[in-house]
Protein backbone atom coordinates (compact mmCIF):
# COMPACT_ATOMS: atom_id res chain seq x y z
CA UNK A 1 0.00 0.00 0.00
CA UNK A 2 1.34 3.38 -0.74
CA UNK A 3 1.73 5.88 1.56
CA UNK A 4 -1.14 8.29 -0.31
CA UNK A 5 -3.08 4.66 -0.45
CA UNK A 6 -3.09 4.57 3.23
CA UNK A 7 -3.82 8.48 4.63
CA UNK A 8 -6.78 7.92 2.40
CA UNK A 9 -7.62 4.40 3.85
CA UNK A 10 -6.86 6.27 7.65
CA UNK A 11 -9.61 8.58 7.09
CA UNK A 12 -12.35 6.48 6.01
CA UNK A 13 -11.22 3.98 8.71
CA UNK A 14 -11.43 6.86 11.42
CA UNK A 15 -14.89 7.61 10.45
CA UNK A 16 -15.98 4.10 10.50
CA UNK A 17 -14.35 3.99 13.97
CA UNK A 18 -16.49 6.91 15.16
CA UNK A 19 -19.83 5.02 14.06
CA UNK A 20 -18.93 1.17 15.47
CA UNK A 21 -18.00 2.77 18.77
CA UNK A 22 -21.14 5.35 19.04
CA UNK A 23 -23.33 2.05 18.07
CA UNK A 24 -21.53 0.23 21.14
CA UNK A 25 -21.78 3.14 23.60
CA UNK A 26 -25.22 3.71 23.09
CA UNK A 27 -25.50 -0.15 24.30
CA UNK A 28 -23.66 0.30 27.11
CA UNK A 29 -25.06 3.48 28.18
CA UNK A 30 -28.61 0.99 28.83
CA UNK A 31 -29.93 0.01 32.38
CA UNK A 32 -27.36 -3.06 33.77
CA UNK A 33 -30.16 -5.42 33.29
CA UNK A 34 -31.47 -4.80 29.67
CA UNK A 35 -27.68 -5.52 28.73
CA UNK A 36 -28.10 -8.80 26.29
CA UNK A 37 -24.16 -9.92 26.29
CA UNK A 38 -24.52 -11.23 22.41
CA UNK A 39 -25.33 -8.24 21.50
CA UNK A 40 -22.50 -6.69 23.52
CA UNK A 41 -20.01 -9.32 21.87
CA UNK A 42 -21.24 -8.92 18.37
CA UNK A 43 -20.64 -5.16 18.72
CA UNK A 44 -17.21 -5.80 20.12
CA UNK A 45 -16.29 -8.32 17.33
CA UNK A 46 -17.07 -5.46 14.64
CA UNK A 47 -15.21 -3.02 16.52
CA UNK A 48 -12.18 -5.81 16.84
CA UNK A 49 -12.40 -6.70 12.84
CA UNK A 50 -11.76 -3.10 12.01
CA UNK A 51 -8.90 -2.73 14.25
CA UNK A 52 -7.52 -5.65 12.37
CA UNK A 53 -8.13 -3.78 9.13
CA UNK A 54 -6.05 -1.34 10.15
CA UNK A 55 -2.96 -3.05 11.87
CA UNK A 56 -3.25 -5.32 8.89
CA UNK A 57 -3.01 -1.83 6.58
CA UNK A 58 -0.04 -1.54 8.57
CA UNK A 59 2.29 -4.11 7.88
CA UNK A 60 1.54 -3.84 4.53
CA UNK A 61 2.65 0.04 4.63
CA UNK A 62 5.95 -1.05 6.58
CA UNK A 63 7.09 -2.65 3.02
CA UNK A 64 6.41 0.64 1.57
CA UNK A 65 7.70 3.10 3.80
CA UNK A 66 8.94 1.75 7.52
CA UNK A 67 9.95 5.22 8.90
CA UNK A 68 6.65 6.55 7.67
CA UNK A 69 5.35 3.82 10.01
CA UNK A 70 7.73 4.27 13.01
CA UNK A 71 7.23 8.23 12.90
CA UNK A 72 3.44 7.56 12.65
CA UNK A 73 3.43 10.41 10.50
CA UNK A 74 -0.24 10.17 9.25
CA UNK A 75 -0.62 11.17 13.60
CA UNK A 76 -0.59 14.97 14.94
CA UNK A 77 2.78 15.22 16.91
CA UNK A 78 1.93 14.65 20.29
CA UNK A 79 0.15 11.09 19.47
CA UNK A 80 3.53 10.72 17.47
CA UNK A 81 5.35 11.11 20.80
CA UNK A 82 3.77 8.57 22.52
CA UNK A 83 4.41 5.82 20.19
CA UNK A 84 6.15 2.72 20.54
CA UNK A 85 7.42 0.89 17.07
CA UNK A 86 5.37 2.40 15.32
CA UNK A 87 2.02 2.07 17.37
CA UNK A 88 1.16 1.36 21.37
CA UNK A 89 3.23 -0.20 23.83
CA UNK A 90 0.86 -3.28 24.68
CA UNK A 91 1.71 -2.68 28.00
CA UNK A 92 -0.19 -0.13 27.75
CA UNK A 93 -2.98 -2.01 27.27
CA UNK A 94 -2.91 -3.83 30.56
CA UNK A 95 -2.56 -0.65 32.44
CA UNK A 96 -6.00 0.40 31.31
CA UNK A 97 -7.57 -2.99 32.21
CA UNK A 98 -6.32 -1.86 35.96
CA UNK A 99 -7.00 1.70 35.46
CA UNK A 100 -10.60 1.11 34.31
CA UNK A 101 -11.21 -1.46 37.33
CA UNK A 102 -10.07 1.10 39.82
CA UNK A 103 -12.42 3.45 38.86
CA UNK A 104 -15.21 1.48 38.57
CA UNK A 105 -14.74 0.31 42.02
CA UNK A 106 -14.75 3.53 43.55
CA UNK A 107 -17.85 4.31 41.73
CA UNK A 108 -19.29 0.90 42.84
CA UNK A 109 -17.93 0.22 45.74
CA UNK A 110 -21.20 -0.09 47.82
CA UNK A 111 -22.41 -2.34 45.74
CA UNK A 112 -19.64 -4.69 45.99
CA UNK A 113 -19.62 -4.50 49.61
CA UNK A 114 -23.17 -5.30 49.46
CA UNK A 115 -22.65 -8.74 47.63
CA UNK A 116 -23.97 -7.33 44.39
CA UNK A 117 -22.83 -9.21 41.31
CA UNK A 118 -21.91 -6.82 38.95
CA UNK A 119 -21.04 -7.57 35.12
CA UNK A 120 -18.77 -4.56 34.94
CA UNK A 121 -14.53 -4.22 34.82
CA UNK A 122 -15.28 -3.58 38.54
CA UNK A 123 -15.75 -7.26 39.08
CA UNK A 124 -13.09 -8.96 37.68
CA UNK A 125 -12.08 -12.17 39.06
CA UNK A 126 -9.13 -13.66 40.92
CA UNK A 127 -8.64 -15.62 37.76
CA UNK A 128 -9.22 -13.02 35.67
CA UNK A 129 -6.41 -10.86 37.39
CA UNK A 130 -4.12 -13.92 37.17
CA UNK A 131 -4.56 -14.19 33.65
CA UNK A 132 -3.91 -10.18 33.09
CA UNK A 133 -1.17 -10.61 35.36
CA UNK A 134 0.54 -13.34 32.77
CA UNK A 135 0.07 -11.68 29.97
CA UNK A 136 1.65 -8.55 31.57
CA UNK A 137 4.87 -10.44 32.30
CA UNK A 138 4.68 -11.84 29.18
CA UNK A 139 4.47 -8.87 27.41
CA UNK A 140 7.28 -7.03 28.96
CA UNK A 141 9.71 -9.65 27.93
CA UNK A 142 8.43 -9.53 23.98
CA UNK A 143 8.62 -5.70 24.73
CA UNK A 144 12.10 -5.74 25.86
CA UNK A 145 13.26 -8.29 23.42
CA UNK A 146 11.60 -6.09 20.39
CA UNK A 147 13.03 -2.68 22.06
CA UNK A 148 16.65 -4.43 22.10
CA UNK A 149 16.63 -5.38 18.78
CA UNK A 150 15.48 -1.78 17.80
CA UNK A 151 18.55 -0.17 19.68
CA UNK A 152 21.06 -2.72 17.74
CA UNK A 153 19.82 -1.71 14.51
CA UNK A 154 19.89 1.83 15.25
CA UNK A 155 23.57 1.37 16.63
CA UNK A 156 24.32 -0.27 13.10
CA UNK A 157 23.35 2.74 10.85
CA UNK A 158 27.71 3.38 11.61
CA UNK A 159 28.72 0.44 10.76
CA UNK A 160 31.53 -0.13 8.73
CA UNK A 161 29.77 -0.86 5.66
CA UNK A 162 28.15 2.63 6.06
CA UNK A 163 31.33 4.27 7.16
CA UNK A 164 32.70 3.29 3.62
CA UNK A 165 29.67 4.31 1.66
CA UNK A 166 29.65 7.67 3.44
CA UNK A 167 33.67 7.75 2.56
CA UNK A 168 33.20 7.81 -1.31
CA UNK A 169 34.98 10.32 -3.26
CA UNK A 170 32.79 12.40 -3.94
CA UNK A 171 30.90 11.95 -0.39
CA UNK A 172 27.25 12.25 -0.32
CA UNK A 173 26.87 15.74 0.49
CA UNK A 174 28.50 16.86 -2.40
CA UNK A 175 27.50 14.18 -5.16
CA UNK A 176 23.78 13.27 -6.56
CA UNK A 177 24.80 9.65 -6.28
CA UNK A 178 23.46 7.69 -3.24
CA UNK A 179 23.60 4.08 -4.91
CA UNK A 180 26.76 2.94 -2.30
CA UNK A 181 24.09 4.29 1.13
CA UNK A 182 21.00 3.30 -0.07
CA UNK A 183 22.85 -0.43 -0.70
CA UNK A 184 24.59 -0.05 2.66
CA UNK A 185 21.35 0.95 4.51
CA UNK A 186 18.95 -1.66 2.57
CA UNK A 187 19.39 -4.72 4.81
CA UNK A 188 18.82 -1.98 7.92
CA UNK A 189 15.46 -0.86 6.33
CA UNK A 190 14.66 -4.48 6.05
CA UNK A 191 14.88 -5.46 9.03
CA UNK A 192 13.17 -2.09 10.95
CA UNK A 193 10.29 -3.51 8.30
CA UNK A 194 10.36 -6.78 9.93
CA UNK A 195 10.79 -4.99 13.57
CA UNK A 196 7.41 -2.96 13.03
CA UNK A 197 5.58 -6.18 11.43
CA UNK A 198 6.64 -8.17 14.60
CA UNK A 199 5.61 -4.98 16.93
CA UNK A 200 1.88 -4.90 15.24
CA UNK A 201 1.14 -8.15 15.60
CA UNK A 202 2.26 -8.35 19.09
CA UNK A 203 -0.71 -5.78 19.73
CA UNK A 204 -3.22 -8.08 17.63
CA UNK A 205 -2.35 -10.54 19.64
CA UNK A 206 -2.63 -8.05 22.97
CA UNK A 207 -6.11 -6.63 22.38
CA UNK A 208 -7.09 -10.66 20.77
CA UNK A 209 -5.65 -12.16 24.86
CA UNK A 210 -7.53 -9.60 26.36
CA UNK A 211 -10.61 -9.93 24.99
CA UNK A 212 -10.32 -13.47 25.58
CA UNK A 213 -10.30 -12.64 29.33
CA UNK A 214 -13.00 -10.38 29.93
CA UNK A 215 -16.60 -11.20 29.64
CA UNK A 216 -18.75 -9.70 27.23
CA UNK A 217 -19.93 -6.64 28.74
CA UNK A 218 -16.40 -5.92 30.70
CA UNK A 219 -14.88 -6.25 26.78
CA UNK A 220 -17.71 -3.83 25.51
CA UNK A 221 -16.53 -1.59 28.50
CA UNK A 222 -12.77 -1.94 27.94
CA UNK A 223 -13.17 -1.24 24.30
CA UNK A 224 -14.81 1.80 24.68
CA UNK A 225 -12.58 2.99 26.76
CA UNK A 226 -9.65 2.25 24.77
CA UNK A 227 -11.33 4.03 22.36
CA UNK A 228 -12.39 7.26 24.08
CA UNK A 229 -8.46 7.72 25.42
CA UNK A 230 -7.27 7.27 21.80
CA UNK A 231 -9.33 9.92 20.73
CA UNK A 232 -8.76 11.94 23.53
CA UNK A 233 -5.33 12.46 22.53
CA UNK A 234 -6.14 12.56 19.00
CA UNK A 235 -8.29 15.47 19.58
CA UNK A 236 -5.78 17.17 21.93
CA UNK A 237 -2.67 16.92 19.66
CA UNK A 238 -5.23 19.02 17.13
CA UNK A 239 -6.08 21.48 19.63
CA UNK A 240 -2.27 21.51 20.04
CA UNK A 241 -1.16 22.07 15.83
CA UNK A 242 -4.60 24.97 15.75
CA UNK A 243 -2.77 27.02 18.85
CA UNK A 244 0.78 26.51 17.28
CA UNK A 245 -1.36 28.15 14.11
CA UNK A 246 0.16 25.21 11.67
CA UNK A 247 -1.36 24.51 8.37
CA UNK A 248 -1.33 22.11 6.35
CA UNK A 249 -1.09 22.71 2.60
CA UNK A 250 -1.23 20.47 -0.35
CA UNK A 251 1.87 18.68 -0.22
CA UNK A 252 2.46 18.09 2.90
CA UNK A 253 4.51 21.35 4.15
CA UNK A 254 3.44 22.68 7.25
CA UNK A 255 3.18 26.68 6.59
CA UNK A 256 2.21 29.33 9.57
CA UNK A 257 -1.07 31.45 8.99
CA UNK A 258 0.73 34.49 9.14
CA UNK A 259 2.68 33.19 6.50
CA UNK A 260 -0.62 32.65 4.17
CA UNK A 261 -1.63 36.05 4.84
CA UNK A 262 1.22 37.81 3.83
CA UNK A 263 0.80 35.73 0.41
CA UNK A 264 -1.89 36.35 -0.28
CA UNK A 265 -3.47 32.74 -0.28
CA UNK A 266 -7.33 33.12 0.42
CA UNK A 267 -8.33 29.75 0.24
CA UNK A 268 -5.40 28.38 2.76
CA UNK A 269 -6.38 31.22 4.33
CA UNK A 270 -10.12 30.72 4.63
CA UNK A 271 -9.37 26.87 5.93
CA UNK A 272 -6.98 28.06 8.16
CA UNK A 273 -9.45 30.00 10.30
CA UNK A 274 -12.60 27.11 9.66
CA UNK A 275 -10.09 24.84 11.60
CA UNK A 276 -10.54 27.51 15.01
CA UNK A 277 -7.43 29.76 14.63
CA UNK A 278 -7.49 33.22 15.84
CA UNK A 279 -6.99 35.84 13.16
CA UNK A 280 -6.70 38.68 15.71
CA UNK A 281 -3.15 37.69 17.66
CA UNK A 282 -0.42 39.60 17.10
CA UNK A 283 3.21 38.28 16.15
CA UNK A 284 6.28 39.06 17.88
CA UNK A 285 6.05 43.19 16.42
CA UNK A 286 2.57 43.33 17.09
CA UNK A 287 1.27 42.44 13.48
CA UNK A 288 -1.65 40.79 13.34
CA UNK A 289 -2.23 38.40 9.86
CA UNK A 290 -4.31 40.89 8.45
CA UNK A 291 -1.95 43.74 8.63
CA UNK A 292 0.39 41.41 6.98
CA UNK A 293 -1.70 41.05 4.59
CA UNK A 294 -1.86 44.66 3.59
CA UNK A 295 1.51 45.59 4.16
CA UNK A 296 2.66 42.51 1.80
CA UNK A 297 0.77 44.27 -1.02
CA UNK A 298 2.85 47.62 -0.79
CA UNK A 299 6.07 45.39 -0.80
Amino acid sequence: MSILAFEKFYVRWIEEMKRLFKHLRAKLQQNDCSLEEGEISALVHSCHSHYCEYMSEKIKLCKEDASFVVAGMWRTPLEAGFLWMGGWRPTTAIVLAYSLMGMQIEGELQKILDGIELPTMAALSARQLSMLDSLQQKLRESEDFLSNRLAILQMLVADQQMAKATAANPPPSESSDFSGVREAMEPKLADLRDLLAEAERLRGQTIQEILQILSPIQAGQYALAAYEMTMAVRMLGKQRDIRTHIVAVPGGTPINIRQLASQGDVDLLAEALDSGIDPSEADYDGRTPLVREHLSKFT
